[in-house]
């Protein structure tokens, strides 16, 4: 009897899209819960390994080093970037260039994030036989991903929390 051998997945997070994604459609007091949106890109399948990175762009402020050990306690592998003077940062190109250096330890790619300067990336993916899911804020996603990824989850109330004092 041939043992079926169980899918792996690689879940990258690009945290800035998501954060802006989730104020602007949820409320400036709302956050993500990084361990509950881990959980969503795993939806109870059988996986024989799952790995999470965070790409984040960060000031290295007191709060971005709390967030950080947070999400690194959860088990992401976090990413740094640290944003221009103009507010540009290359987490799209690093995220990307991430992805494919590990193209060859997962089955399945889960993109956290509805930006589409990814839609390369997928197409690649998908050219490498790789199932490509997207993670996202409704209202945030480029209308190009619908027509060429397996999956898109739309983040919702279940994975948000509200900080107090931030209305």
């Amino acid at each position: 009897m041939k043992k079926t051998k169980l899918p792996s997945l690689y879940f990258t997070v690009d945290v800035e899209n998501l954060y802006i994604g989730v104020k602007d459609s949820f409320g400036r007091q709302m956050r993500i819960d990084f361990e509950k949106l881990l959980a969503l890109a795993v939806r109870n399948r059988k996986l024989s390994r799952v790995q999470a990175v965070a790409h984040v762009v960060t000031d290295y402020t007191e709060v971005s080093k709390d967030f950080l050990g947070k999400i690194r306690r959860i088990g992401y592998r976090v990413m740094l970037d640290r944003a221009t003077r103009k507010g540009e940062s290359q987490v799209d190109v690093k995220l990307s260039v991430d992805v494919f250096r590990n193209i060859k330890g997962f089955d399945i790619c889960v993109l956290g994030t509805g930006d589409g300067d990814f839609i390369e990336l997928v197409h690649l993916l998908r050219e490498r036989g790789k199932r490509v899911e997207v993670i996202c804020v409704r209202s945030d996603i480029d209308r190009k991903y619908i027509e060429v990824v397996d999956a898109i989850t739309f983040i919702n109330e279940d994975v948000l929390y509200e900080v107090e004092g931030k209305k």
